[in-house]
């Protein structure tokens, strides 16, 4: 099942019919894969290039993490475990195997785009709640007083402005854009099994990873309390990453990434994008 995934999940050149992967036995695309999330930069997701070592372990590009670090003055955060440091500790790390994977991958795998593989994502009107108003399309949703009845299922949220994504998802990799305006708006992702009676909003929920706005202020749902998130305008990137527990959001204006949730498992459970419009509204891409 493994091989499988990572097959599906992979580029080959459209001018030929065979995959590349094909020639490799299942348990050097284990290996090579393994090594590729390592030498990976979770900023940008790349391959990392003049790799530096935060103190808290972890590794970026060099440009990345200055890039991503620009605004700040003081306390700068680690974008993987949040942990701050100080800005002049970064070190350069020589130790690392990416000069020996790189070969390999730039020759059969090459090195995945920024957002390697968009799906084409739609609300699911069961699940949406009171007070949201959906196109026709089901791609927008705006909080306010419906004129048109969906049908109602069991899995609608019964008392906040909250819906989830039409499509789950229990393995892979996969990217979408949604731009959010308004007072009060979550973007993320959640568990099929998230809660969905009573109020959820504004409290902490291990269910759900995303980024929620407050006015002028943005904030990740971390537990025990929010973290604040640099994030200024509503155009965001939402990637999933389901076997390494990996949940990142960009700013798409910059195409930096603004924060990441390591999840430690997903247990096999479904995941959904999730939505929340109080105040505001949230539109998708239309469809291609």
């Amino acid at each position: 099942n493994n091989t499988v995934a990572l097959t599906e999940s992979s580029h080959f050149s459209p001018k030929t019919s065979l995959n590349p992967l094909s020639i490799f036995p299942p348990k050097l695309l284990r290996i090579h894969f393994t090594l590729r999330v390592e030498a990976s930069c979770s900023v940008c997701l790349g391959y990392l290039r003049d790799p530096v070592l935060l103190e808290c372990g972890h590794n970026f590009c060099r440009s990345c993490i200055t890039r991503w670090w620009a605004e700040l003055s003081r306390d700068f955060p680690c974008p993987v475990c949040r942990k701050t440091s100080r800005r002049r500790a970064l070190r350069p790390n020589r130790h690392g195997f990416w000069g020996a994977v790189d070969p390999l991958c730039s020759r059969f795998f090459p090195t995945p785009p920024l957002f390697p593989f968009p799906v084409d994502v739609t609300l699911d009107p069961t699940t949406a709640g009171p007070e949201v108003i959906l196109s026709e399309d089901l791609k927008e949703a705006t909080w306010g007083r419906p004129g048109r009845r969906w049908p109602q299922g069991p899995g609608r949220f019964d008392t906040d402005p909250c819906m989830l994504g039409s499509q789950g998802f229990t393995s892979g990799r996969h990217y979408w854009e949604v731009e959010a305006s308004g007072r009060f708006w979550t973007v993320g992702v959640a568990r099929e099994s998230v809660r969905r009676e009573g109020r959820i909003l504004f409290k902490p929920n291990a269910e759900i990873w995303g980024l929620q706005k407050y006015d002028e202020l943005c904030v990740a749902l971390t537990a025990p309390s929010n973290t604040f998130v640099p994030l200024r305008s509503g155009e965001i990137g939402v990637y999933l990453d389901y076997e390494v527990g990996q949940v990142s959001f960009y700013a798409l204006g910059t195409r930096c990434c603004v924060f990441t949730f390591r999840v430690a498992s997903f247990s096999g459970e479904r995941v959904f994008p999730y939505f929340c419009v109080l105040l505001s509204t949230i539109k998708l891409p239309p469809r291609a």
